[in-house]
Protein backbone atom coordinates (compact mmCIF):
# COMPACT_ATOMS: atom_id res chain seq x y z
CA UNK A 1 0.00 0.00 0.00
CA UNK A 2 2.86 2.84 0.79
CA UNK A 3 3.74 2.66 -3.09
CA UNK A 4 0.59 3.16 -4.02
CA UNK A 5 -0.23 5.94 -1.50
CA UNK A 6 2.38 7.53 -2.62
CA UNK A 7 1.24 7.24 -6.63
CA UNK A 8 -1.80 8.63 -5.66
CA UNK A 9 -0.27 11.53 -3.73
CA UNK A 10 2.32 12.39 -6.63
CA UNK A 11 -0.93 12.35 -9.27
CA UNK A 12 -3.23 14.70 -6.69
CA UNK A 13 -0.29 17.19 -6.28
CA UNK A 14 0.56 16.79 -9.85
CA UNK A 15 -3.09 17.80 -10.56
CA UNK A 16 -3.75 19.98 -8.00
CA UNK A 17 -0.98 22.13 -6.83
CA UNK A 18 -2.04 23.40 -4.13
CA UNK A 19 -2.21 19.52 -2.13
CA UNK A 20 2.30 20.50 -1.96
CA UNK A 21 1.16 22.74 0.76
CA UNK A 22 -0.04 19.87 3.18
CA UNK A 23 2.13 17.91 5.34
CA UNK A 24 3.22 14.95 3.08
CA UNK A 25 2.32 12.90 6.26
CA UNK A 26 -0.75 13.90 6.76
CA UNK A 27 -2.34 13.69 2.74
CA UNK A 28 -0.55 9.69 2.87
CA UNK A 29 -2.57 9.02 5.99
CA UNK A 30 -6.04 10.19 4.45
CA UNK A 31 -4.90 8.86 1.07
CA UNK A 32 -4.32 5.55 2.85
CA UNK A 33 -7.56 5.46 5.29
CA UNK A 34 -9.60 6.32 2.10
CA UNK A 35 -8.50 3.48 0.24
CA UNK A 36 -8.62 0.79 3.26
CA UNK A 37 -12.29 2.08 3.18
CA UNK A 38 -13.25 2.28 0.59
CA UNK A 39 -11.79 -1.45 0.03
CA UNK A 40 -13.20 -2.83 2.67
CA UNK A 41 -16.39 -1.44 1.60
CA UNK A 42 -16.05 -3.34 -2.20
CA UNK A 43 -15.10 -6.24 0.01
CA UNK A 44 -18.02 -6.50 1.74
CA UNK A 45 -19.93 -6.07 -1.23
CA UNK A 46 -18.20 -9.11 -2.82
CA UNK A 47 -18.88 -11.11 0.10
CA UNK A 48 -22.82 -10.46 0.32
CA UNK A 49 -23.00 -11.15 -2.89
CA UNK A 50 -24.63 -8.25 -3.88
Amino acid sequence: MPSFVRQVAAALVERVPAYSQLPAEELAGDIHRVTEHALRAFAAVLDSGA
